[in-house]
């Protein structure tokens, strides 16, 4: 079924009965297994009769062990909410399709070369971190190839979806993912991703609306009761994400970010050992459990602990560099030790993590004007950090960043302009409740 479910081609089944064996494909095939153990000659065109008297044997089998699943009834959600669905993607992703399987569709035996650019492409993908945008690059022209040459390889367009996401190109995963689906609406993995593309977007109420529809069909998924969580977390309702990152455990005790969320809740309410307790046991559990040793370090520098916090930023990095808060954090540590070149190494491993991050343009052209250096590159940095963050918390900074610079060019009136904005800002903030 494999070749069916990941390919879209045509599923093998096959029937032994005595000397002989049959495979029921769009070309099928027959061996005398006491002549040819092998499988090198097959004998279907010369005994066509024999062959399709046990393909018919074997289906009539399979119609007897066949389970026709219903789909979901079409009242099952209002008209209101399918709308909605069916304009993020989702709606359609959990009714199976229950036509015969071999109808129309390509035999295996002819796409080997199409498998072997898919294996190649999920082996590139797996590769280490040090090319990450020329391992992409590699994977996505390979999957390109193929969907160029075979559009209903299910696997393909999905691969393409995930490859988008780690780049955290979340809109053109989405697309992605909406294929896969059409493909194969009932592809769990597709539904789940593009709910995290969208919750990547910021999307978070597309990303509830893809997760909650999923749980209609198995509402016993953990790790998606966790991801429900982790956005109800992210909305301030620490007691609805607690109640869901509980239930996560209840269902599978060895969710380990459940138990780091926990470990964060604990955190945010002041109880420090036991925040460090549950977030020690979810590294327990899974050692490169992502944000376990941020959280390590946030715990480390609440005791004043720098050289332990330093550790644990550290390993974070190490075993996820994508995360760029870690990074930041890290930059505040040297400077607060005078470490400046650490300080500003941490910036740009911020910033190359996520570009978008509008704290990280600012603290690295400050470091740079302060350091003397580099006056034009920290200016294109704060005009960056205003473009993607203009209602940052920090945006101020970058207009005085600005205005420093000028006045050390001489452009007096430019910059009293962005002093005028970084103050303005400033009283806008004062003002938020």
């Amino acid at each position: 079924m494999y070749p069916l479910h990941h390919y879209g081609w045509s599923d093998l089944r096959a029937l032994r009965a005595g000397r002989y064996k049959v495979i029921d494909a769009p070309r099928p095939e027959l061996y005398d297994l006491d002549q040819d153990p092998r499988e090198a000659t097959n004998l279907y065109e010369q005994r066509r009769s024999l062959g399709d008297g046990m393909i018919a044997q074997l289906r009539r089998r399979e119609q007897g062990f066949q389970k026709i699943e219903a789909p979901l009834p079409a009242g099952d959600i209002d008209p209101e909410a399918r709308a909605r669905l069916a304009a993020l993607g989702y709606v359609g992703s959990f009714v199976a399709n229950a036509s015969d399987p071999r109808t129309g569709r390509a035999d295996p035996k002819d796409k080997i070369g199409m498998f072997n650019k898919l294996g190649q492409a999920m082996e590139l993908s797996k590769e280490g971190e040090d090319e990450p945008d020329d391992i992409f690059n590699q994977v996505i022209g390979l999957l390109n190839e193929v969907v160029k040459e075979d559009p209903q390889v299910i696997d393909a367009w999905f691969m393409m979806g995930t490859q988008h996401l780690k780049q955290r190109r979340p809109k053109e995963a989405v697309e992605f993912f909406k294929k896969t689906l059409e493909l194969k609406p009932d592809y769990d993995l597709a539904v789940i991703n593009m709910a995290q593309a969208y919750r990547q977007m910021g999307d978070d109420d597309a990303a509830l609306a893809g997760f909650e529809r999923y749980l209609q069909l198995d509402p016993k998924d953990a790790f998606v009761q966790y991801q429900i969580g982790e956005i109800w977390l992210d909305r301030g309702d620490i007691g609805k994400a607690e109640q869901l990152f509980n239930l996560a455990l209840r269902l599978e005790p060895n969710v380990a970010a459940a138990k780091n969320a926990l470990g964060v809740i604990a955190l945010e309410r002041g109880e420090v050992d036991t925040a460090e307790r549950l977030i020690r046991e979810a590294v327990a559990i899974k050692s490169t459990v992502r944000l376990a040793h941020y959280n390590l370090a946030l715990i480390a520098e609440k005791r004043g602990d720098l050289p332990g916090a330093e550790r644990e930023y550290v390993e974070e990095l190490k075993l996820h560099p994508e995360t760029y808060k870690a990074a930041f954090n890290l930059s505040r540590l040297y400077e607060q030790v005078g470490d400046r070149e650490g300080q500003i190494e941490a910036l740009k491993a911020s910033i190359k993590s996520n570009p978008a991050f509008p704290e990280g343009h600012f603290y690295l052209a400050k470091a740079y004007l302060d350091a003397g250096t580099n006056l034009a590159e920290a200016a294109q940095l704060a005009r960056k950090g205003l473009e993607v963050g203009p209602k940052s918390e920090h945006a101020a900074l970058g207009h005085y960043v600005l205005a420093d610079i000028y006045n050390r060019q001489g452009r007096a009136r430019e910059a009293e302009r962005e002093v005028a904005l970084g103050r303005a800002l400033e009283r806008q903030k004062a003002k938020r409740p």
